[in-house]
């Protein structure tokens, strides 16, 4: 093949290494029998000096990137950082209402676990229930939950329906509050706003149905459900989608619709399963 440069190359074999230890030096020692393209021996093959260089950039979130914890707990993610440049640690807290909160750090290239500070996680979201989004920099996002109720929600395009309980029991929250919220970003002329989209009260199953809007804009959809001091936030934007709407829309015929729930996840082999089954006809783009 002939390039630019006129040197001639030909196709040969690759030597491959992953150095696990940081700015090392390693004597390479190639093999004695390897052949130039015309099928010779090479003699006098030399050794290669290899310097390895610095670990690449890298975020570490303990124990995991998303966590779900009961209403009040102290827990939270530890975060630390390798050979990060400098940057800053940004908060956005969703409880009753909607905070943010940033931090810079002084990055440091020296191949060793840096840790990283984060924002405080306001008392209204630890205590009272609610959803955390953290962004370090460009490396990673973690999310944290802290959830009062136990949440399910469906939707078919067009309505949302949602089944609030107890963690303890499975028992319904009747008269639970639910609010579809939009969360929009940050601009650079607004800070990130909570819209309020619809809302309904849970009946005495803990069951709530009502219509999903359109024409809300961008942002991402949550769902926040609280009762008697207790909060829990779920996001929404993998549920109920514009396309999740435009294809329910092209319905046009009359066919049922069915939504269940059951009291827990798993059972005990012999134990009672209670749940709860709604059936509903749609008719064009209505259930009814």
């Amino acid at each position: 093949e002939e390039r630019s440069d006129d040197v001639q190359h030909a196709p040969g074999d690759a030597i491959a290494y992953r150095v696990l230890v940081p700015r090392q030096r390693f004597r390479l020692e190639l093999p004695a029998d390897l052949t130039h393209s015309s099928g010779h021996t090479i003699k006098h093959i030399a050794p290669l000096l290899v310097v390895s260089g610095d670990d690449v950039p890298s975020v570490d979130v303990q124990p995991t990137l998303r966590m779900l914890l009961p209403q009040g707990s102290a827990a939270a993610q530890h975060v630390s950082g390798i050979n990060l440049k400098d940057g800053s640690v940004e908060q956005t807290a969703i409880g009753s209402g909607l905070t943010t909160a940033k931090l810079s750090f002084v990055g440091v290239v020296n191949n060793k676990a840096q840790e990283i500070r984060t924002p405080a996680i306001p008392a209204d979201v630890r205590r009272g229930g609610g959803l955390v989004d953290v962004k370090v920099a460009s490396y990673r996002w973690y999310q944290a939950s802290y959830a009062g109720l136990q949440l399910i929600a469906s939707s078919n395009g067009n309505e949302l329906s949602v089944w609030a309980t107890r963690w303890q029991g499975a028992r319904p929250v009747a008269g639970a509050r639910v609010e579809l919220l939009n969360l929009v970003p940050a601009s650079k002329d607004k800070p990130a706003q909570l819209k309020m989209l619809a809302k309904a009260a849970c009946d005495a199953w803990g069951f709530a149905q009502f219509p999903i809007p359109d024409d809300v804009g961008g942002g991402e959809w949550l769902l926040r459900v609280s009762a008697d001091g207790k909060r829990s936030i779920l996001r929404m934007s993998d549920l109920v989608s514009g396309q999740d709407r435009q294809r329910e829309n092209r319905h046009t015929t009359r066919q049922p619709r069915q939504w269940g729930v059951s009291d827990r996840p798993l059972y005990q082999p012999g134990a009672n399963v209670r749940y709860r089954l709604w059936v509903r006809d749609r008719k064009i783009n209505h259930l009814v």
